[in-house]
């Protein structure tokens, strides 16, 4: 059964005085909603068990600021939404992203200081994941283009789709990218964009 209240302040402030057995106690209470955060996200119960166990150290290693958490289930929430993220990043990087045995990857203009080269790396990973979950024609669509170079009457053809249908996929797969690029670099814009990636 779950702690209300101040039951859950107390929990909290013991585990952030570094009580052993509060936090196998909270860890054992709740295992089950961070597994089923992570799930949310991950969509795989293998990956899922590495990460909580993640989720769990994170909070530990943080549990100096345990007693500053006014609401657990919107903590533990976020908590286990930016580790799920963290892990599926990490497997992008590690992992050689394919499509249809088509292995791509976002080669960016090539920086000119130490402080571009990491901004331009952590660019290219990003870009890398927010293509990869671009609905499905959208992607097919953004690689040919982008990647193999092909006319949009040519990725018509390929794809047995109209040319206008082409253009107007292309252009939701170009918005959703500045969406999802715009919530790591807010200042970002089109032009900006298209200068950082050398295939554009």
């Amino acid at each position: 059964m779950k702690t209300h209240g101040e039951d859950t302040h107390l929990l909290l402030k013991r585990v952030s005085a570094d009580d052993g057995d509060a936090f196998r106690f909270f860890y054992n209470l709740y295992y089950k909603d961070v597994f089923r955060y992570a799930y949310y996200f991950l969509g795989n119960k293998e990956s899922c068990r590495e990460v909580v166990s993640n989720i769990f150290f994170s909070i530990w290693k943080s549990r100096s600021s345990l007693t500053k958490v006014d609401n657990l289930e919107s903590y533990l929430f976020i908590v286990s939404r930016n580790e799920s993220l963290r892990f599926r990043q990490q497997q992008y990087l590690e992992e050689a992203v394919s499509l249809d045995e088509l292995t791509f990857s976002l080669e960016l203009a090539a920086p000119d200081s130490p402080e571009n080269d990491l901004l331009y790396n952590e660019m290219n990973s990003t870009l890398s994941d927010i293509i990869q979950n671009l609905p499905d024609r959208c992607r097919m669509v953004f690689i040919l283009s982008r990647l193999e170079g092909l006319e949009y009457s040519q990725i018509a053809q390929r794809m047995n789709l109209t040319e206008s249908t082409v253009r107007v996929q292309m252009k939701i797969a170009i918005d959703k990218i500045m969406v999802a690029l715009r919530k790591y670099y807010p200042h970002l814009t089109l032009a900006v964009f298209f200068d950082f990636i050398s295939f554009f």
